[in-house]
């Protein structure tokens, strides 16, 4: 069982069977390839995960050393009410959050940017009293992003 207490940058991905963090986890790639969870089945999330680019959880197995990028469902992903999953991407940039696990509860918040995509995979999917978020980007048609209400 691998337990984040503090901070953990050790991009691109975490290796255990179960993962809980109470910390936070700066999901941030080299050359932007996804962070991923090998052999994991469980994860709980109390702290904080900030993501620069891909975030996808489900379970790629490492056998003989080697890796199966065929990904396999999770057992349980659970993000706690103090959880925060958040691209910080500008919002000009393409990013992704993707859960796929048998049973996946979110009582906290999933948030990506407005080019962003969120996507939830499970058999199981609660989503009561929790917050999936994709944010909206500047208005193009004002240089800052402003409307300009002295024109009207």
């Amino acid at each position: 069982m691998q337990v984040n207490n503090s901070i953990l940058e050790e991009a691109p991905y975490v290796n255990a069977e179960k993962v809980e963090n109470r910390g936070i986890i700066e999901a941030a790639t080299p050359d932007n390839v996804p962070f991923y969870f090998f052999n994991t089945k469980y994860f709980t999330n109390t702290g904080t995960i900030n993501i620069r680019k891909n975030f996808e959880f489900c379970t790629f197995k490492t056998e003989n050393q080697g890796v199966d990028f065929d990904p396999k469902k999770a057992k349980v992903f659970h993000n706690h009410s103090t959880g925060k999953i958040v691209s910080i991407a500008d919002e000009f940039s393409t990013s992704s959050i993707k859960i796929n696990a048998e049973s996946i509860v979110n009582k906290g918040l999933i948030s990506a940017e407005n080019a962003g995509v969120l996507a939830v995979y499970g058999d199981n999917v609660i989503l009561s009293r929790g917050g999936l978020e994709i944010k909206s980007g500047p208005d193009f048609e004002h240089p800052n992003g402003l409307d300009d209400l002295s024109l009207i």
